[in-house]
């Protein structure tokens, strides 16, 4: 059902039609009260591919290029962090909820890493985790379509590799970046799923070590897995449970969103960076999902995925403290 809606998405000219057409069908029928459901480990399997993909972008000349935007990333990642903040204390005012519900709800990172964090500030986790997916689709249908429609693409700073396709070459990276993931769950770390296969695909690539690109079809696939597995989030019972807590959200979510265009344009200047990269790079979205836009959008996917990353880490190491801070305040 998934990879229909996304064929058919395509045919009719839907941006991202791998991604936008799973998760609108799947969330929709989710919606609808129907029992759907994915094999376990499918959104996992889908990052790893996704993450392995992207990877393989992480020429020298990136990195080189990486490190010297290295401060536009770090004061990006921060801003995010501090727009989130301020999203956070509006909801919670609006919604007359608790601070760590409000402030974890409006925290651009993963969904499990801020609802977790909500529970350790005895927040409730099923508003926070609702917040957090609401979020990622609404930025997903909304973002993407609005740089297609103002013709916002193809302004790659990068040429992209040129690999050879080699199955076994493929099969051997993939086994790596694999265990990568596995040995980032394993210690916890925030997107294991994704950092790992990154760390190691572009490790290899930035040293000229090539072992095969990836097939179109592998990346479209990883959009579907994903895409569905996040569709599925969008139970009929947590959200008529919730339905309160929707509007704040959703004026929550604008904040968001209205902040980090503002800070893109902000950093602009300092960064050479083209606009719609720096907006997409400063998006309060996830790493899969804006990774995937860059992708289809020809916008720069290793200057995207790399602002994501860094503000994935900062976002799950520094957020607690900011909360605590917040509270004395």
């Amino acid at each position: 059902m998934a990879t229909c809606a996304g064929w058919v998405f395509e045919l009719i000219g839907v941006p991202l039609p791998w991604f936008l057409g799973p998760i609108i069908v799947v969330g929709l029928m989710s919606l609808a009260g129907a029992e759907l459901g994915t094999p376990q480990g499918s959104r996992q399997g889908g990052q790893i591919l996704l993450a392995t993909g992207i990877g393989l972008q992480f020429t020298p000349m990136v990195a080189s290029y990486l490190i010297g935007n290295l401060v536009v990333m770090l004061v990006a990642a921060i801003g995010g962090i501090l727009i989130g903040t301020l999203a956070g204390r509006l909801l919670r005012s609006m919604a007359q909820t608790d601070a760590a519900t409000a402030h974890f709800s409006c925290m651009p990172g993963g969904v499990a890493e801020m609802a977790n964090l909500a529970e350790h500030f005895n927040g409730k986790t099923a508003p926070v985790a609702l917040a957090q997916s609401l979020r990622l689709f609404f930025i997903v249908v909304t973002i993407p379509p609005a740089l297609m429609i103002l013709d916002f693409t193809g302004s790659d700073l990068f040429a992209r590799p040129d690999f050879s396709f080699q199955p076994l070459g493929l099969f051997l990276l993939l086994i790596m970046t694999t265990a990568a993931a596995l040995l980032m769950a394993r210690v916890k770390s925030a997107n294991p799923w994704i950092i790992g296969p990154v760390l190691v695909a572009a490790s290899l690539t930035v040293l000229d070590v090539h072992f095969s690109s990836m097939p179109s079809w592998m990346m479209s696939a990883a959009q579907i897995l994903i895409a569905s597995s996040l569709g599925l989030r969008y139970r009929r019972d947590t959200v008529v449970a919730l339905r309160r807590f929707l509007p704040p959200v959703l004026v929550s979510m604008l904040v968001l969103i209205g902040g980090s265009i503002i800070l893109a344009l902000v950093l602009a200047p300092f960064s050479g960076i083209p606009n719609p990269s720096l907006v997409l790079a400063t998006a309060p979205g996830g790493v899969a999902e804006m990774a995937i836009t860059a992708e289809v959008l020809n916008l720069g996917v290793p200057l995207i995925t790399a602002f994501h990353l860094l503000r994935v880490v900062f976002v799950v190491t520094l957020s607690g403290p900011i909360f605590r801070l917040a509270r004395r305040l």
